[in-house]
């Protein structure tokens, strides 16, 4: 049942993003615990998916809030974040 080789496959050297974008094309045809066994990537590698973007809003009101008050502690950066 395997597609293709474990071993040409690793051999292959493919990228995370790579091996997600072949799991994404491939998906409606195979399972994607299949895929991701057969691509050397955990299950959990191939759904997560980063949040930088949402922690981008609060790094800018914290960098902020610390050109404005810069003796702030974390304590105080916090308190001043839950104000706003």
């Amino acid at each position: 049942m395997s597609l293709v080789s474990q071993k040409s496959i690793q051999s292959a050297g493919l990228s995370l993003e790579r091996k997600r974008k072949v799991i994404d094309m491939l998906k409606e045809e195979y399972p994607v615990r299949l895929l991701c066994e057969v691509l050397d990537c955990s299950p959990s590698s191939y759904y997560y998916r980063s949040r930088r973007e949402d922690d981008l809003h609060f790094r800018e009101e914290i960098e902020k809030i610390a050109m404005e008050f810069p003796r702030y502690g974390y304590r105080r950066v916090t308190a001043e974040l839950r104000r706003n």
